[in-house]
């Protein structure tokens, strides 16, 4: 009898920074009480290999979450537990040491039900065992003539969270 196909999900998340007080920006060890917001998850996208659709979803996407607090993420992390639940793989760019762990830490924080950990395939994990230039995905695109990552600027989260909206259309 011939096994069903293993179900591999193409996943990226953005995370927002954590907001933090401190008195230097060097050599110092910021103590959790100084944390002035935590960090969440502001939107993914995924994609079912084989499939055409780019699924996202983002804190934008639930009205209703932002009586919350504008940084409510359970939409987001519902969404992609529902997903990745029916994942045999994921696959992603550093999914391993970042994504993956990000997703769990905040499907835990809203008391989400534990999932069956899929196997992981990290592209930067893998880029690694080779010696390309550079291990950014875009970089890594270009040089494989591959489709390149969308560029946006380096400060685009801090001028979401400073409420300009010029970040949105770039």
């Amino acid at each position: 009898m011939k096994q069903p196909a293993p179900q591999v999900l193409l996943l990226d998340i953005e995370t927002s920074p954590l907001i933090t007080a401190t008195y230097e920006l060097f050599d110092t060890t910021i103590p959790y009480k100084w944390v002035l917001q935590e960090w969440f998850i502001i939107c993914a996208a995924f994609k079912w290999e084989g499939g055409n659709k780019i699924n996202t979803v983002s804190v934008l996407d639930d009205p209703r979450g932002w009586v919350k607090g504008q940084y409510n993420d359970y939409c987001v992390v519902k969404s992609l537990h529902n997903a990745i639940s029916e994942a045999d793989v994921l696959v992603g760019h550093n999914m391993a040491a970042f994504d993956w762990k990000k997703f769990m830490a905040r499907a835990i924080y809203h008391k989400l039900k534990p999932l069956n950990p899929p196997k992981i395939i990290d592209t930067l994990k893998e880029a690694r065992k080779f010696k390309f230039t550079s291990n950014k995905l875009d970089s890594l695109c270009k040089h494989l003539g591959l489709e390149r990552k969308i560029e946006h600027s380096s400060d685009m989260w801090l001028k979401i969270l400073r409420g300009d909206d010029s970040a949105v259309r770039e």
